[in-house]
């Protein structure tokens, strides 16, 4: 059979990877460079948009593929890292570090591999109002999420994601279609044969309800001594996922449970790094004053008038006007109590808030590891759970102990310099 030829356009660097779109006229194209670049395919090229090589630092491009309505794009990398970014925006909205389980090796010892296929499918409609018709999508049913309100961008923060500022809402269908009972799947394999098997695997590809997966690796056979290319063998592997089959609401509730955990997580962290640099930035201003409040201290006797009157002599008083000066006594006043101000609001309005959302979620995973007829045999462990429940409750009270010990500071602080200021 012959090919027409209907369209060509050239490109100024080599092509690495390439992607047709699966419902837009939408080609995504990396180049050698790890550029990675999106155009609208139609009378001609057009880019879209762009992602510059060296986005995320030395890490390479070495697979992409489309979500099966086209509105995201998952890029797999070299360190072993998945991104899924929103194709109209060019918004990374989802970062994954898929780990093999391995146990002969602690958690620690295990180094990722690179990514060296993408496939991401959607399990055929007809198929699932078949098989799955009573099945109960249980996001849906219980969308406790939509009522609550939504948690503030912190200031000043890198952003995670969209989810950060609100988790709930806008952005929600990036990662999740929209209420249906189909469900669709991103398989990924490495070079390390990520997927329980020791093999390289080449491709894949998904029957239409996703109850088999066929594997086309890349296999040695133990028997031969010698490692060369010609003792490999390509080998088709048909794998029986029923277990997703029959519980693909189960997975993709808690598949969309961790997402929120994952970035709820990340978004209390940030707000305690707010905090520490706050922190860090409040004790180097006022280290500038106090140290030149010691050096005068240590010259002649004036350490000891000092203790023993509790007032600076006239000379000191007049050397402490001078190079303190009365405005940077403010100005350090003023900066101590907006610093002060800015950790009770990261605490207030922030990482609580977060903290209480995460006992919330952490809380419905309790109920689904009691639920034994939907959820057992998906790796949910209740005294895990538990724990993290506990933790997470202990960080809270933590918080009200750093509110009080601030509200302390704030006092011994302001009494320092109405004396610095006014007593002398």
């Amino acid at each position: 059979m012959a090919f027409r030829l209907m369209n060509q356009h050239g490109v100024n660097e080599p092509i690495k990877l390439i992607s047709m779109c699966p419902t837009m006229d939408l080609l995504a194209v990396c180049t050698e460079t790890d550029s990675v670049w999106v155009a609208r395919w139609f009378s001609a090229l057009e880019k879209i948009w762009t992602l510059p090589a060296g986005k995320h630092g030395n890490d390479k491009v070495e697979a992409l593929a489309w979500r099966p309505d086209g509105k995201v794009i998952a890029l797999g990398y070299s360190s072993g890292a998945i991104r899924l970014y929103n194709v109209d925006k060019l918004e990374m909205i989802h970062e994954l570090f898929p780990q093999p389980i391995d146990p002969q090796q602690s958690f620690e010892s295990i180094k990722p591999s690179a990514i060296n296929f993408l496939i991401w499918v959607q399990e055929n409609e007809n198929d699932s109002e078949n098989v799955n018709e009573q099945q109960i999508n249980y996001i849906s049913t219980h969308p406790i999420q939509k009522y609550l309100p939504k948690l503030s961008t912190i200031p000043r923060a890198k952003p995670i994601s969209n989810l950060l500022g609100n988790i709930n809402e806008s952005h929600e269908d990036e990662i999740e279609n929209e209420i249906s009972n189909l469900i669709d799947l991103l398989i990924a394999g490495d070079t390390s044969g990520n997927l329980h098997l020791s093999v390289k695997i080449i491709n894949a590809s998904v029957t239409p309800d996703l109850s088999h997966i066929t594997l086309l690796v890349l296999a040695s056979y133990t028997s031969v001594v010698t490692k060369t290319s010609a003792n490999e063998r390509l080998v088709e592997i048909t794998l029986n996922t029923g277990l997703l089959y029959t519980h693909k609401n189960e997975i993709r509730t808690l598949s969309q449970t961790y997402t929120i955990i994952k970035y709820l997580t990340e978004y209390i962290f940030e707000g305690m790094k707010q905090i520490k640099a706050e922190h860090e930035s409040m004790k180097a201003n006022a280290k500038i004053f106090i140290d030149k409040f010691q050096l005068v201290l240590s010259e002649s006797n004036e350490f000891i008038h000092y203790l023993a009157s509790g007032k600076p002599s006239s000379l000191l008083h007049k050397y402490l006007e001078m190079h303190l000066t009365k405005r940077g006594l403010k100005d350090w006043e003023s900066k101590g109590q907006k610093s002060f101000e800015q950790i009770r609001e990261y605490i207030h309005h922030y990482i609580r808030p977060g903290c209480e959302r995460l006992l919330l979620q952490l809380s419905t995973l309790i109920g689904y590891c009691k639920w034994q007829q939907k959820f057992k045999g998906l790796g949910l462990s209740e005294s895990y759970v538990h724990s993290i429940i506990i933790s997470t409750g202990c960080l809270v009270n933590r918080l009200e102990d750093v509110l009080n010990i601030i509200d302390e500071k704030y006092t011994s602080f302001m009494e320092f310099q109405q004396w610095l200021q006014y007593g002398t």
